[in-house]
């Protein structure tokens, strides 16, 4: 897995974000962030995967990531934009599903993410769409490796 820095960082959300935690570092939590794509996108475990237009190019918001470097997932190029520049594809292409990191929480000694995949609607549009949903990956380290476990889903 190869890392690359996300091009627009933006202040996390102070309710769900939380890097305070010097149990675990910045590349820790993006090794994290890695295994929670993987397990969306290569397992396809992401509630309504099969509805992502485009599963080659997936759009990430930057969105409560501020600071941590976003790994490269293989075989799928992550868009990885703003959630005004999300706003602004809609507009321009049209409502599409996209993936925002809804939780990054450090509890003792387990990491808490969530992941979810919700709709940007174009401005234009007058769809209401009953789909998206997301998870929460609880992980903890186990003889040096990390194990994570999806403790719940949600739908649309």
């Amino acid at each position: 897995m190869s890392i690359v820095n996300h091009p627009n960082p933006l202040t996390s959300n102070p309710g769900t974000s939380t890097f305070n935690s010097g149990e675990f570092s910045v590349s820790e939590l993006s090794a994290l962030v890695g295994l929670s794509l993987q397990t969306a996108l290569l397992n396809h475990s992401i509630p309504d995967y099969s509805l992502i237009k485009d599963k080659q190019n997936v759009v990430l918001s930057t969105e409560n990531l501020d600071g941590i470097t976003i790994p490269q997932v293989d075989s799928v190029n992550l868009v990885i934009l703003s959630p005004q520049e999300i706003q602004a594809r809609a507009n321009a292409q049209g409502d599409f599903l996209y993936l925002r990191f809804s939780r990054i929480a450090v509890q003792d000694s387990t990491v808490i993410v969530g992941l979810d995949s919700i709709w940007m609607k174009s401005i234009y549009s007058n769809v209401n769409y009953l789909s998206g949903g997301g998870f929460t990956i609880q992980y903890h380290k186990q003889f040096g490796n990390w194990v994570g476990s999806v403790t719940s889903y949600w739908i649309s």
